[in-house]
């Protein structure tokens, strides 16, 4: 037995100095020793998007962590190690933790709900089914694949084609036009921001699936990076945290009591 109350073999290199290497210090007493549990952090109740929702989930779940970590480790020398590190974990079983965990399952509807209307609005500029339609857009496209043959620019055919199309012909070139560039070796990157540029519907329906996956992205990172601190237990990094911010929200005017309501500026969010 050595003096800090650890059993020891001949030849362990355990220290009786806490200033010396391989100091091995003794728990708690029994009679203070604390019981992991007791953990509670309340959810943020906000209003606002689905995005700004779980922005605010997000940022309130950093300040209720770092809130539940300094009490922890206020109490530290009362826990033994193991039990210092399930006290601290326990931050995962509230209800601040749950709630943005169920605010980014939200984006992720949300982000596939745009997908699903940009797509909806592309399967609009055809009409299936209808026979007249169809022979239309037949002749339609036997006639610009005649023009783009015989053009210098395959580029430049396909743009006055996009500029001068209907509703319904446009769908026709974005199904068609793909496949006819790449069989004569012509890029087709130039399509899709083109069309954002002359036709508005597009243009609005794209943005917002745009805004949908860029903001999915950024809260998904600020999901990992919180499991992180959480996981290592230790705060987030405030530059991190204030960077996200500005991505995600511009500012985030959240008391205590989750009174006040968050906003965002709108560049990563669909329904901003």
């Amino acid at each position: 037995m050595i003096g800090n109350g650890l059993a020891a073999e001949p030849g362990d290199a355990q220290s009786l100095y806490p200033s010396q290497p391989n100091y091995a210090p003794s728990g708690p007493h029994p009679d203070d020793q604390l019981t992991p549990g007791g953990v509670r952090a309340r959810a943020v109740d906000v209003e606002g998007t689905t995005y700004e929702r779980a922005n605010a989930a997000i940022a309130h779940a950093h300040k209720e962590f770092a809130r539940h970590l300094e009490a922890t480790e206020k109490d530290s020398h009362r826990y033994s190690r193991a039990g210092y590190d399930e006290q601290v974990a326990l931050f995962g079983t509230t209800d601040a933790a749950k709630a943005f965990e169920r605010a980014i399952e939200q984006v992720e509807a949300r982000c596939e709900k745009a997908r699903a209307e940009h797509n909806a609005y592309l399967a609009s500029l055809v009409t299936p089914g209808d026979t007249a339609a169809e022979s239309r857009n037949t002749r339609f496209w036997h006639r610009s694949e005649r023009l783009l043959d015989s053009a210098d620019s395959k580029v430049s055919a396909a743009q006055d084609l996009i500029r001068a199309a209907t509703r319904e012909q446009l769908g026709v070139l974005l199904e068609e036009l793909p496949v006819y560039l790449k069989s004569v070796g012509v890029s087709t990157d130039w399509i899709d921001p083109y069309m954002g540029e002359y036709v508005p519907e597009y243009a609005a329906s794209k943005k917002r699936l745009a805004k949908a996956e860029q903001g999915k992205q950024l809260l998904d990172g600020a999901a990992r990076y919180l499991r992180k601190c959480v996981a290592d237990g230790r705060r987030g990094d405030p530059k991190l945290l204030a960077l996200h911010d500005i991505n995600t929200a511009g500012r985030l005017p959240i008391d205590r009591k989750g009174t006040l309501q968050p906003t965002n500026n709108g560049k990563f969010d669909p329904d901003k």
